[in-house]
């Protein structure tokens, strides 16, 4: 996919932009956390990208993954 090359070139920006089209459509939500995407979860609209899926939902019933953790009130981080 052209997220990951994007990511490769140090394009972060451009990585999160294909990949916020790509991820309603992703069946598999683990493709997020591949270490190639490490710039790309740090910007802000990754935030958007995981609350768009529900995963912050799922998460604050259900746990919070080995990627995302609460931080005050309702704002949390990716790494």
């Amino acid at each position: 996919m052209l997220i990951w090359w994007a990511a490769y070139c140090r394009q972060p920006e451009l990585a999160l932009e294909l990949l916020a089209k790509a991820a309603p459509d992703m069946g598999d939500t683990a493709l997020l956390w591949q270490p190639m995407l490490r710039d790309v979860r740090k910007l802000p609209g990754f935030k958007k990208i995981v609350i768009d899926l529900g995963l912050i939902d799922y998460w604050r019933v259900y746990g919070w993954s080995d990627f995302c953790h609460p931080l005050r009130g309702d704002d949390f981080t990716c790494d």
